[in-house]
């Protein structure tokens, strides 16, 4: 799970209602990609939320969070097959504030403990799969390299449209 923040020129007669924390009008894509770069959900939308409450209140965080998500059942990990069932998680950085049975996120700030800081590191290897799945799909549609100067609402069925080619067209 990740969130980019797409740049948007300012829309007329909106004052300071799109303005982000980064300094400009954002534009808000969360989205689940899987390990072979492809989208499996994407929320797009126009503000200021955090990544955190997009994810929420989209109709995929309401499933996840209510432990509705048709995951596979817990398994074993791969060469341990004597070992606890492991559930299948999503993976997600520290803008998304909640832990959950199927949501991962890196232990919060600098952290002295040498197993916390191996795990922080082996879940941001993971990670990097969503992070390059956007810097993809940043490549192919060099829309999103600059400030869209559109309507917010055309800009969201742009990004959406995006998305889906990007998949449609894989790496």
């Amino acid at each position: 799970v990740y969130g980019k923040h797409i740049r948007l020129e300012c829309p007329k007669n909106s004052g300071s209602m799109y303005y982000n924390y980064k300094n400009f009008f954002p534009l808000i894509l969360i989205a689940i990609c899987d390990s072979n770069y492809s989208n499996r959900r994407c929320r797009v939308l126009c503000g200021k939320e955090s990544d955190c409450n997009v994810l929420k209140t989209s109709t995929s965080g309401k499933k996840l969070y209510s432990v509705s998500v048709n995951f596979p059942p817990d398994q074993c990990l791969p060469g341990d097959d004597n070992g606890v069932p492991q559930p299948f998680i999503l993976d997600a950085d520290e803008a998304f504030a909640a832990l959950h049975k199927n949501l991962l996120r890196p232990f919060p700030g600098r952290t002295s403990n040498n197993n916390r800081r191996i795990f922080n590191y082996r879940l941001s290897r993971a990670r990097q799969c969503i992070e390059c799945s956007f810097g993809i799909l940043s490549q192919k549609w060099r829309v999103f390299q600059t400030s869209m100067s559109v309507d917010p609402n055309v800009a969201v069925k742009i990004t959406k449209a995006c998305c889906v080619l990007h998949n449609v067209f894989p790496v």
